[in-house]
């Protein structure tokens, strides 16, 4: 339950405070570029799109509870793939003066990570009902990003994460805390058939790092070539585990 507990800390902790002004004077400093600057949406860490005329990017703000290796096994797949999947339509990242992917700005009092990528235009169909084609879209994509992870390893990509499927029975206390008796026995009886089909079969199965959360938030699609996919977003729950053929 402890381990549990700890996994939460970058959920609970608030996410990184960064003015739109202290956004532009590290875009200048860090990667010389200038333009007005936009908040954008983020679970956890602080997203910020900034309009150049080179074209807009996005400045992600990493939060300070985040792991720093953590954080670095996001980069590296993003650059490994970069490499061996040109053409999959994931960010780019963009070094900062020096090299570096990963440079550190204290904000509020705290020292965060800060990464410069390319923004990704495309609607979320979160809201819309998939289609054949999107999903088949998807699935298409999905297989060819597993398939370009296929030959990256980091030595962070087995690390503690709450949401891993492949170790889901560490939950199994907390449903305990389930005031619905009708949603508690639903979990209940999940667990039992996890423990009983899937639990066993996992040591068995192919596994290698995947991006773990591929759903309709995080999938773009261009507005005017529905279904074709312009953009898989959010590497933040990436991980090892089991891969689904």
């Amino acid at each position: 339950m402890s381990e549990l507990l700890e996994l939460d800390d970058v959920l609970e902790s608030e996410p990184p405070a960064a003015s739109t002004a202290e956004v532009g004077d590290i875009l200048q400093r860090r990667f010389e570029l200038s333009g007005p600057v936009r908040a954008q949406s983020s679970e956890r860490d602080a997203n910020f799109r900034v309009d150049t005329s080179a074209g807009p990017y996005l400045l992600k703000i990493t939060n300070a509870a985040e792991d720093p290796q953590v954080t670095d096994l996001q980069t590296a797949a993003l650059r490994h793939l970069e490499r061996e999947s040109p053409s999959l339509p994931v960010p780019r990242l963009v070094a900062a003066r020096g090299g570096t992917d990963q440079p550190r700005e204290m904000l509020g009092g705290r020292l965060h990570i800060v990464r410069l990528m390319s923004f990704l235009h495309g609607r979320s169909m979160v809201a819309s009902t998939a289609s054949f084609g999107m999903r088949s879209a998807i699935g298409e994509t999905l297989a060819k990003l597993d398939a370009g992870l296929s030959g990256f390893d980091h030595p962070a990509s087995e690390h503690n994460l709450l949401w891993n499927a492949a170790d889901a029975l560490r939950a199994r206390d907390l449903v305990r805390l389930v005031d619905d008796p009708i949603k508690c026995r639903l979990a209940e009886t999940t667990f039992d058939a996890y423990e009983k089909y899937a639990a066993p079969v996992m040591p068995s199965l192919r596994k290698q790092v995947i991006h773990n959360d591929l759903n309709l938030q995080n999938v773009l699609f261009d507005d005017a070539l529905e279904p074709r996919i312009s953009g898989i977003i959010d590497f933040g729950d990436i991980i090892t585990a089991p891969l689904v053929t």
